[in-house]
């Protein structure tokens, strides 16, 4: 969702709105296209709006909207249908709540800019406005956040909140991205997960984890040190008794499945095999030189965490492929019999991301 709403009088009566882009792929899009009216005797009916269907010939092109149609020509029994997804729909309700916070202030040939700074309401920081509040930053420095708090107690938090909730929207969406056109290895994935741990925040049982070491060395060596066999992330489970998780990390498209073997069952794919071995070899040696290790030892116990045959998390490859029965039974039978690693593929990170977003728009 856009954080600013781009607005342009018309009249003294109307008002044009920025589009609100609802559904777009490569080279076609679905827009609302709303206006601000003012209705005397109406106040509170101050949006039309239509949507529009544009197209664009090549990637990076200026979109075109599609010659309209006119429903006047129909005939009996024809029928005309704009279908709306579920995230499209919910993301029009957003919008049109920010549509009707805006206020009527503007005249004809005016263009302003207004700033969505709480989640359900809008708030104009324009022109004499603006400067006055850079102003006041530039004067209190940090000292501003709590005569904000003072004069609105939970506005900080809030405007800290709405802030949070749009940066994790955009890591969704280039999650959503590269995972649709497979261009990062595992490196660039785990450097993606390692900015953005929220989305690992917690593993397949519900216990929330948090980073304990980037490219962990688990044995060897200490875990920040060089040499000897490396995970991915090292991370720890978070409760009165904390402790470690191993985690490594595959590319999105790593296929899932081989060939088929005999009686509707598929081979697991080579680097599903692999991977999980590899993970349990790591698991164990940690267990066995890693956790015991006397700096590794030392700072576990003072950080209060504690290993004990720890648990593997392997993400790897996208459900997608898995495009007929036996497929899916072969794949989910193999992971719920295997007792470690937990195996979690990247559509359903993706889509307990979502859900986390979902949430926080609800709150």
């Amino acid at each position: 969702m856009d954080e600013t709403l781009q607005v342009t009088g018309l009249s003294h009566f109307e008002a044009q709105v920025s589009d609100v882009i609802l559904n777009e792929q490569r080279d076609v899009r679905l827009v609302f296209r709303p206006k601000l009216v003012r209705h005397d005797d109406a106040p509170q009916a101050k949006l039309n709006g239509r949507f529009v269907r544009q197209k664009r010939h090549k990637r990076g092109a200026p979109w075109q909207d599609l010659e309209s149609f006119n429903l006047r020509t129909m005939k009996a029994g024809e029928e005309v249908q704009i279908y709306l997804d579920a995230d499209a729909l919910f993301k029009l309700l957003e919008e049109l709540k920010k549509l009707y916070g805006l206020p009527l202030d503007w005249s004809s040939n005016t263009s302003k800019e207004y700033d969505v700074l709480e989640k359900d309401s809008v708030y104009i920081a324009t022109g004499r406005e603006k400067q006055l509040l850079e102003e006041l930053v530039d004067r209190e420095g940090e000292k501003i956040w709590d005569l904000l708090d003072e004069l609105k107690p939970g506005l900080v938090e809030t405007v800290a909140l709405h802030k949070q909730h749009a940066v994790r929207q955009k890591a969704v969406e280039e999650f959503e991205q590269h995972v649709r056109d497979s261009d990062w290895d595992e490196n660039e994935w785990q450097a993606f997960f390692q900015s953005n741990e929220w989305i690992f925040g917690h593993n397949l049982i519900f216990q929330f984890v948090t980073k304990l070491a980037n490219q962990g060395h688990v044995g060897g060596t200490t875990v920040s040190g060089k040499g000897a066999q490396r995970t991915d992330m090292v991370v720890n489970t978070e409760a009165t008794a904390r402790f470690t998780v191993l985690v490594d990390i595959k590319r999105p498209d790593t296929r899932l499945l081989g060939k088929i073997y005999r009686n509707k069952v598929y081979s697991l794919g080579e680097d599903v095999i692999g991977g999980a071995s590899q993970l349990q070899s790591y698991c164990r040696t940690w267990v066995t030189e890693g956790s015991r290790q006397e700096e590794n030892a030392a700072e576990l116990l003072q950080a209060g965490i504690s290993t004990y045959e720890p648990r593997g998390i392997l993400v790897v490859g996208n459900l997608a492929e898995l495009d007929h029965p036996n497929k899916r039974a072969t794949f989910q039978l193999y992971r719920r019999n295997l007792h470690n690693p937990e195996l979690i593929t990247y559509d359903e990170l993706l889509g307990r991301a979502r859900f986390t977003l979902r949430l926080e728009e609800q709150e």
